[in-house]
């Protein structure tokens, strides 16, 4: 009995995900471009072939891609549009973040997640125009036009290593008990 609890107590661990809410933005080489963002111009400019799961407009109107924008992405940006945050949560949806784009003035800037971080939670992510390379006028910075965010198909959950143990644990202890139930439940 000890054995199956422990089983399942280990296997309840494997379980839990971990994820970062700490994640920055890497500027992808290239950036900015010309233009309005999309599928074919990240294709064109980028070589990136990728999904548009959603677009939040400046001052707040949203469109959905692949995924309920409204539901999975949520942008706060300051008073002029200047920077701000962002946060996402792709639970449930069979789609990763793999990148982020602002557009502001005609050009775009194509952002990625560091290196670790979560593709699908994410929350208070900062996002700031003076890091995009974009300039208009006299190298004046624009505000934000939008936030398009990119991604692909979520990778298949591959079943964890100690899962075998796992099923071999649940094994034992109804092989336990149907053995203590045959014996009129005496202990062998």
């Amino acid at each position: 009995m000890y054995f199956s609890k422990m089983a399942l107590a280990v296997g309840c661990a494997l379980c839990v995900s971990v994820s970062s809410a700490n994640a920055a933005l890497v500027l992808v080489a290239g950036s900015p471009a010309s233009g309005n963002d999309s599928e074919a111009a990240l294709l064109a400019d980028f070589g990136i072939t990728t999904t548009q799961l959603g677009r939040i407009n400046t001052p707040g109107t949203i469109e959905d891609g692949a995924v309920d924008a409204s539901a999975v992405f949520s942008v706060s940006p300051d008073d002029g549009a200047q920077a701000g945050t962002f946060s996402y949560d792709l639970t449930g949806t069979d789609y990763q973040l793999d990148f982020v784009v602002l557009k502001g003035g005609g050009d775009y800037s194509v952002f990625t997640l560091m290196a670790g971080a979560d593709p699908f939670v994410g929350s208070m992510l900062a996002w700031a125009m003076n890091e995009t390379g974009i300039t208009v006028g006299s190298g004046r910075i624009p505000n934000l036009s939008h936030i398009t965010f990119y991604g692909s198909r979520a990778a298949p959950v591959p079943l964890p290593a100690a899962a075998p143990f796992f099923i071999s644990g649940l094994i034992g202890a109804g092989a336990l008990r149907h053995r203590r139930r045959k014996s009129g439940g005496k202990a062998a």
